[in-house]
């Protein structure tokens, strides 16, 4: 098989306009698609409207814009971000392709999560204006867009130290408390995947001319056993809620990119402790304790 240096060498260069650059997702997908050769237009939130005015040609568009832990507190800046910007993108600007970024939270009530599944929503709870503005976002691209692409991400993870999401709250608390608490069950589960796969996947759809839904995940969960085992091999004291719950989503599907480009995702068991190193090098340089 090619490895990633010698596909860096054989990609048709591209130009790519990113919206949400300066993120973590986004950052990394900017520097990914640099380091392939790629023009990489960088807009910020703040230069939208700028961009949208102007009506260039904005080639290959990738939407890294979305709401992610603060959609509950802010539901109408969800709807902004996953459908609002993106409207007015589709019917002002010119483009040759478009990456919409998504989620594998719109699986969370099915038992089914391959692409092709069909996706329930209850839109009585105030949960589900991130699922119902995340599928309006996919349908605007597949139906109104030109060459359309909806990667759904499962939970992200890398280098993202202002993150605050549950990976970020397990190393913080390890870090500066030398202990770790789960509130739900040590039989929870879910599924990681790492920055450096969401990258290289995403790369490669847009390079081979690759349109539809993916499933960007690992396949496979981790469960809060195994986290509080790796945390016992650091030396980090692990406690669990009384009577906490079971808080578990099914399996994710990768089955699509894997026959597709040959997806081969990377465990997160053996990226843990340099992770963890890496999280702990930044607290030590950045953060007080």
């Amino acid at each position: 098989m090619c490895g990633k240096s010698c596909y860096a060498s054989v990609v048709q260069k591209m130009k790519v306009t990113l919206f949400g650059a300066s993120g973590f997702i986004g950052g990394n997908l900017a520097q990914h698609l640099i380091n392939l050769g790629d023009d990489v237009c960088q807009i910020n939130r703040r230069d939208i409207d700028k961009v949208i005015n102007e009506g260039r040609d904005l080639h290959n568009i990738i939407y890294a814009i979305g709401m992610t832990q603060g959609f509950r507190n802010d539901p109408l800046g969800t709807v902004d971000a996953h459908i609002t910007l993106l409207k007015a993108i589709i019917a002002n600007c010119k483009y040759s392709s478009f990456t919409y970024l998504s989620s594998t939270r719109l699986y969370v009530d099915s038992s089914i999560t391959t692409e092709q599944s069909t996706i329930s929503c209850d839109p009585s709870k105030a949960d589900y204006i991130y699922n119902i503005s995340k599928l309006m976002g996919e349908a605007l691209i597949l139906n109104l867009a030109e060459n359309g692409r909806v990667l759904r991400l499962s939970n992200v993870y890398g280098s993202d130290f202002l993150g605050s999401n549950f990976l970020n709250s397990l190393f913080e608390a390890a870090i500066t408390k030398e202990s770790v608490h789960f509130h739900t069950s040590l039989l929870s589960s879910k599924d990681f995947v790492s920055i450096d796969d969401v990258c290289t996947v995403t790369g490669k759809l847009m390079h081979k001319n690759m349109y539809g839904i993916y499933n960007v995940a690992s396949g496979g969960n981790t469960t809060n056993k195994q986290f509080s085992e790796w945390f016992n091999d650091l030396q980090i004291k692990v406690s669990v809620d009384g009577n906490a719950p079971v808080w578990s989503f099914n399996e994710i599907s990768i089955s699509k990119l894997i026959a597709d480009i040959e997806y081969r995702p990377q465990e997160l068991k053996s990226n843990f402790h340099n992770l963890y190193l890496t999280y702990k090098k930044y607290y030590e340089t950045n953060r007080s304790y």
